[in-house]
């Protein structure tokens, strides 16, 4: 037992005599490496607002805390809504983020879809980095919020203009444009529009051509369009102001439809420079003496100085005494229609009779026809043709008596 004693205290002796650093670390063994953690932060706010349509750009400001470089940066933006997501590509990048403070930014492009109600939207943003030796991979997540405001889509779409060509004064009879300069004054896209025209008749306003309604795609908000109608006015129409409707119809992007009516005024002139005009010219007729048994021709242009077509024309020539001058050839001509400056040349072949006197035997020359706006018109000439026979009573040999003496 005292041996045993004796050997421990000696080796006990020994250690105590040992120096401390020779149970540390060799100066020839290598040092341990120390691992670089670069440390990124999101200094910029993660909220942003936005209306229904509008596309923003969402910058997600990065620093560096640490006092490690960081390396090969990379931010994926995720949405999981239809109505919110990122336009074009999802990923950002960024080559290096000094130490010490330095900063840098990830930028996205996100859209809100015009149909996208109000309230929040959180979008998932994932940023990976790496230390010098790429040893190491770090992760930041973060949540970037929209937050879109109320959605107003509702369109309203009105008439500014009207316009009348080629005058805003119309004539009986007259091809005319009516044009229709349509606004969006509302909130939000006007789609599938009908423009119809109501208010026609045959007695004031028809189609000149087409139907009576125009469509079109859309009409953005603030922004215009512009229909155009083609009419015609009666021919018969009167003076006045002739009112006609026009009816929108459209839907917004939800298609829920909508309505409006506006009216508007036409102005029609008078009529009075439109009516056909006939008149008798170029009158001839013999003016010396006719004897009995002799052809008289009467002669004459039948022309159209009005505006518009003289219809339904009955010329009659007639003989006021026909004792002494009777009718040769017709003496009712008929013309359908003479045109405006169109000229009908006219003639009536009328006899001497064997009783005719010595007198101014009178032809009244009649027109009658019909204004192409309606009104009957009658246009009369007289002519007068002196009958002188060659023998007459005054020249007859009356018997004398002689009377022996």
């Amino acid at each position: 037992m005292k041996k045993f004693i004796s050997i421990f205290l000696s080796v006990l002796l020994l250690i105590l005599q040992i120096p401390l650093g020779a149970f540390g670390e060799s100066i020839d063994d290598p040092p341990i490496e120390e691992i670089e953690i670069p440390n990124l932060t999101i200094i910029s706010s993660n909220v942003y607002t936005a209306k229904a349509g509008d596309t923003i750009t969402i910058n997600v400001k990065l620093k560096n805390t640490s006092i490690y470089d960081a390396y090969d940066i990379v931010g994926n933006l995720i949405s999981d809504s239809p109505f919110v997501y990122v336009e074009g590509s999802t990923y950002d990048t960024i080559k290096v983020i000094r130490a010490d403070g330095d900063t840098d930014t990830l930028s996205f492009k996100v859209t809100v879809d015009e149909l996208a109600d109000g309230g929040n939207y959180k979008l998932v943003l994932n940023v990976s980095y790496y230390n010098w030796e790429r040893s190491q991979k770090f992760e930041l997540p973060a949540t970037i919020n929209i937050r879109v405001s109320e959605n107003n889509i509702s369109p309203k779409l009105v008439i500014n203009r009207v316009d009348i060509m080629p005058s805003a004064t119309v004539n009986p009879g007259e091809v005319i444009a009516v044009g229709f300069e349509i606004e969006n004054k509302g909130s939000g896209l006007a789609k599938d529009i009908k423009v119809t025209l109501n208010g026609l008749s045959n007695n004031g306003f028809t189609l000149a051509n087409g139907v009576n309604y125009k469509t079109l795609q859309s009409v953005e908000p603030g922004k215009k369009s512009y229909v155009y109608f083609e009419l015609k006015s009666s021919k018969t129409i009167k003076s006045g102001n002739y009112e006609l409707n026009l009816d929108l119809s459209y839907k917004d992007l939800k298609n829920e439809t909508y309505s409006d009516e506006s009216n508007f005024f036409i102005t029609v002139a008078s009529n009075k420079n439109m009516a056909s005009n006939l008149i008798i010219e170029n009158l001839t007729y013999p003016t010396g003496a006719i004897k009995e048994n002799q052809e008289v021709e009467i002669k004459f242009d039948l022309r159209n100085q009005g505006q518009s077509p003289a219809k339904n024309i009955i010329i009659e020539a007639t003989s006021t005494d026909p004792s002494g001058l009777v009718p040769k050839s017709v003496s009712i001509l008929k013309i359908s229609s003479l045109d405006p400056g169109q000229i009908q040349n006219i003639s009536f072949k009328f006899l001497t009779t064997q009783n005719a006197e010595i007198k101014n035997y009178p032809i009244t020359i009649t027109v009658k026809y019909t204004d192409d706006v309606g009104t009957e018109e009658t246009i009369e000439q007289y002519v007068g043709i002196f009958v002188s026979p060659t023998s007459s009573d005054s020249n007859k040999s009356k018997p004398r008596l002689i009377i022996d003496k």
